[in-house]
């Protein structure tokens, strides 16, 4: 027989969007030059996060934050394991 996990959560859709804001302030009081400042998710769930931090830092400042997405799959060591990966040639960074 198959186990199930029961899914749990970890915080509430509120506790999520006061973290990245308490992020967002985080990284402003961190960095002293904005134009230097892009966010760069990792693809699946962290292209997502990035977009999200991106948007709070911009409605905090009014400017465009830039934000790209770095594909790991050529990367992992598992590939035997999981088949093989569909790919195509694309910039690491690229604004949307």
């Amino acid at each position: 027989m198959a186990v199930t996990r029961e899914k749990s959560q970890l915080m509430s859709a509120s506790e999520i969007d006061r973290t990245l804001v308490r992020l967002a302030h985080e990284i402003l009081e961190r960095t002293p030059d904005l134009e230097k400042l892009a966010f760069i998710g990792i693809r699946r769930r962290g292209v997502p996060l990035a977009q999200r931090l991106a948007k709070k830092i911009e409605s905090l400042e009014r400017r465009k934050i830039e934000t790209g997405i770095l594909d790991i799959n050529l990367y992992r060591d598992d590939l035997s394991t999981v088949g093989h990966a569909r790919w195509s040639a694309r910039p690491i960074f690229r604004s949307p």
